[in-house]
């Protein structure tokens, strides 16, 4: 029965995300990384952090940085996925550099990028 009620609850609490997964589909910048799901299978890392919060962020920050305050006034979600490539990154780099490239053409502008190693990290 414990197992039961965590799987609803678990359940429950994942909806209010996959709804604003949802939200954020039709919206410009909006990325959908199911390419490296068929790849590597379901991120082992997902977190998806909606508006709400992010006005709340901006608004926190409002006193000591106005300009961050501003960008998370400004942005309606943000999603982290972790994927485990096990060594293999040819698929991941090739989607990441087409996603890049798209957003780019639409004059969008990185605001972080890691590559230390073999790790890659773009923002």
């Amino acid at each position: 029965m414990k197992r039961f009620l965590i799987a609803v609850l678990t359940a429950f609490m994942s909806l209010p995300a996959m709804a604003q997964e949802d939200a954020l589909k039709d919206l410009p910048g909006y990325i959908d990384f199911g390419e490296l799901t068929s790849v590597y299978g379901e991120p082992k890392v997902n977190i998806t952090i909606g508006g709400t919060l992010l006005n709340f962020v901006g608004a926190m920050a409002a006193k000591e940085d106005p300009e961050a305050a501003q960008v998370f006034s400004q942005l309606k979600g943000v999603r982290v996925s972790t994927y485990a490539t096990n060594g293999d990154t040819n698929a991941a780099l090739d989607e990441l550099n087409a996603v890049k490239s798209d957003l780019q053409s639409a004059d969008w502008e990185p605001v972080v990028q890691v590559n230390d190693g073999g790790e890659h990290v773009q923002i």
